[in-house]
């Protein structure tokens, strides 16, 4: 009984600490964050999504892509009319044994082209998402640097899919459980992005 309650009055006190921290927190309108509501949120997925220069350069490498897409169906185009023409030659004979080699390496010069053109993409690819992940860190910084958190996390906003079992299980495992409104600088920082990227593409004109 005297663990019990000596248990409540532990409870009491941390409760009432924590009601005190409540309360000092105050409200945060988004403006300046208060001495002690220093951890800020972020939907790292909803910033790629909606900043501008990521959606013009992952549109340039995919231009890219379908590019090398049409000249590799030329070349698949070639050696299926190769190979259609090699039924109509008797094997053996002098033009099938040509046909053979061109065919062999035509076949080569694919899949060294293929193999080639897809690393060169992967890469390509995984060098967009750097620079723009550090771009997106810069500003967070910026951003958190000015309203003063000292911590930013990731989360993800989106609500949860209550029709689809399995993503209604994944979404109860998110870390993040409760978070006021004014924590999330997600749209502040796509904001600040894409005004970046804006005075990138159209500078200001230089006064004479």
């Amino acid at each position: 009984m005297k663990k019990a309650i000596l248990s409540a009055s532990a409870l009491a006190m941390l409760l009432g600490c924590t009601f005190g921290v409540m309360t000092a927190w105050g409200q945060n309108n988004g403006a300046k964050a208060s001495k002690n509501a220093n951890i800020a949120l972020i939907d790292m997925a909803e910033v790629f999504k909606k900043y501008e220069k990521f959606a013009v350069l992952r549109d340039g490498l995919k231009a890219e892509i379908e590019k090398t897409d049409l000249e590799a169906q030329q070349r698949g185009k070639e050696i299926t009319g190769l190979q259609a023409q090699m039924k109509e030659v008797k094997p053996g004979s002098p033009d099938f044994i040509e046909m053979e080699s061109q065919l062999a390496q035509l076949t080569t010069e694919f899949e060294t082209f293929r193999k080639v053109k897809q690393r060169d993409f992967l890469r390509q690819e995984a060098a967009l998402y750097h620079t723009i992940y550090l771009e997106v860190t810069e500003w967070v910084g910026k951003y958190a640097e000015h309203y003063e958190y000292t911590m930013v996390l990731r989360f993800n906003r989106e609500e949860l899919a209550t029709d689809d079992p399995q993503q209604l299980i994944q979404g109860m495992n998110r870390q993040v459980v409760y978070f006021r409104a004014n924590d999330d600088i997600t749209d502040q920082v796509i904001t600040l992005l894409n005004k970046q990227y804006e005075k990138e593409v159209n500078p200001p004109a230089r006064k004479k």
